[in-house]
């Protein structure tokens, strides 16, 4: 459900910030426990993304849960994923390992 009139997002577009929050949160997993299968912190992060909307389908918030809001958060894992591969990469080619 769009917000009130004249209200704007903080990067502009919901589905960004959705995008943005869970390749932060992505990150933040794989940099706190890189020994973690990216399996369990993929459905970790599936399952609370799932959870938000189910709780925006409640009357408690009054929002609308939306697929989009998913697959936008499903784009962000990807992300972040990729962002820690890549500065692992960088770390081990520079301090060594």
């Amino acid at each position: 459900m769009p917000g009130a009139a004249g209200q704007s997002s903080l990067l502009g577009w919901d589905k960004l910030e959705h995008i943005a929050a869970f390749a932060a949160l992505t990150l933040l997993i794989r940099g706190g426990w890189p020994n973690t299968h990216r399996g369990w912190v993929i459905g970790v992060l599936v399952l609370y993304g799932a959870l938000i909307e189910l709780v925006q389908s409640t009357d408690l918030v009054g929002r609308t849960p939306s697929i989009l809001d998913l697959i936008a958060n499903g784009i962000g894992m990807a992300l972040g994923l990729a962002l820690a591969w890549l500065l692992g990469r960088t770390a081990r080619a520079i301090f060594g390992r």
